[in-house]
């Protein structure tokens, strides 16, 4: 059973009425269904520095269980190495100057 709630609409009728092809319901099974996909897929997405990560589908999908696990971010570490270097920099150069 399926109760929906739209006071915009008098009956049931005009409700029905008024969806159209594009209208889709997602509901959860009682027994979900299990499909094995024996083929290789591409799973790669999309990560920023400091662990910001984004997966976008082009219609609604199931949700992702993922262990994920962050190795060594050497561009992030070779960044924050240039920046304190930098301020080094800044630092001798002022002490040199005074």
């Amino acid at each position: 059973t399926i109760q929906i709630l739209d006071k915009s609409y008098t009956d049931a009728a005009s409700f029905i009425a008024s969806l159209t092809d594009n209208d889709i319901l997602y509901y959860e099974l009682a027994e979900p269904i299990v499909t094995e996909i024996d083929e290789n897929f591409n799973l790669d997405y999309e990560v920023w520095n400091a662990g910001t990560e984004q997966m976008i589908a082009d219609t609604p999908s199931t949700p992702v269980k993922a262990s994920i696990a962050y190795g060594f971010n050497a561009v992030g570490k070779i960044k924050q190495l240039e920046e304190i270097i930098a301020q080094l920099q800044t630092a001798i150069a002022n002490l040199s100057n005074s």
